[in-house]
């Protein structure tokens, strides 16, 4: 019976760090598609801000970013490097926990 609890515990474990493993892998992902995003966001308002009236309301220049079709490429491109950031990210911490798993309880 005590050889079966064993078994139960590590298999419990695993499945809690596998689950864990899921969410960091999500939470990687969504971290690059935010930092690309932002990246884009912050890269239109300054050269949108090299041209802009001086009188112009801060709404008015998001709407004219946001609205520029250079700002839309240039988000879908920053959102890829992002992915394939988080992407890269999440394989490499596979692989460091894998290495360094130690199949203890918590």
């Amino acid at each position: 019976m005590r050889g079966y609890n064993c078994i139960y515990d590590l298999i419990a474990i695993n499945v809690r760090y596998f689950k864990i493993m899921i969410k960091i892998n999500y939470i990687l992902l969504f971290l690059g598609v935010f930092v690309g995003i932002s990246f884009s966001f912050w890269e239109g308002l300054v050269s949108y801000n090299d041209i802009a009236p001086p009188d112009e309301s801060i709404i008015k220049t998001f709407s004219n970013v946001v609205s520029n079709h250079f700002f839309n490429k240039n988000t879908l491109i920053y959102i890829l490097i992002g992915l394939v950031i988080g992407i890269f990210l999440n394989f490499f911490a596979n692989i460091f926990n894998k290495k360094n798993h130690i199949y203890t309880k918590n």
